[in-house]
């Protein structure tokens, strides 16, 4: 595409050998002269070093999201404490649903905790979410979270949540 070009090429262990090396295309290679890329220990992300018409001077940083690579997504694990904290005081089942929904494509996820524990377990994608829950006798709980791809991810999250009782039944 320009003077030079950003390849990929994939390392076979079993051949000890490097397969043909693919040119990436646009939008990562320009007509300038691309060198350079830095890739992320997931393959999910890259940075380059390109000068571009809609850049802010000379050579500017993009980064790149691979989308045909897994994209990772965080494993939330926690308890529901209800109305006291102390766990002898649980009750013997809990009736929770959690609704956790995407602010930018309104797709819904709903979980249900261990009827006997109040444990849950949530895996949600990139992105940023709406969570809530329901419990008759219970306030809601709210929250906002943003779940990201980008930088190290902390792929497990520990999240107990107290829930206080209600002064009217939902």
């Amino acid at each position: 595409m320009g003077g030079y070009d950003l390849f990929k090429s994939d390392w076979d262990q079993k051949t000890n050998s490097f397969s043909k090396p693919e040119n990436l295309g646009y939008p990562i290679n320009s007509t300038d002269d691309d060198r350079s890329i830095c890739v992320t220990s997931d393959n999910r992300l890259a940075y380059v070093s390109s000068f571009r018409p809609d850049g802010f001077g000379d050579l500017d940083l993009y980064r790149i999201k691979f989308n045909d690579e897994e994209q990772a997504s965080v494993i939330y694990t926690g308890q529901f404490l209800l109305g006291d904290s102390i766990p002898a005081n649980q009750p013997n089942t809990y009736e929770i649903t959690i609704t956790v929904v995407n602010t930018a494509t309104k797709y819904e996820y709903t979980f249900v905790p261990h009827s006997k524990t109040g444990r849950y377990v949530m895996a949600l994608p990139a992105g940023t979410y709406k969570l809530s829950t329901f419990c008759r006798g219970y306030v809601k709980y709210k929250e906002d979270l943003v779940v990201s791809d980008i930088g190290k991810i902390n792929q497990e999250r520990t999240k107990n949540i107290f829930l206080k009782k209600s002064q009217k039944v939902q």
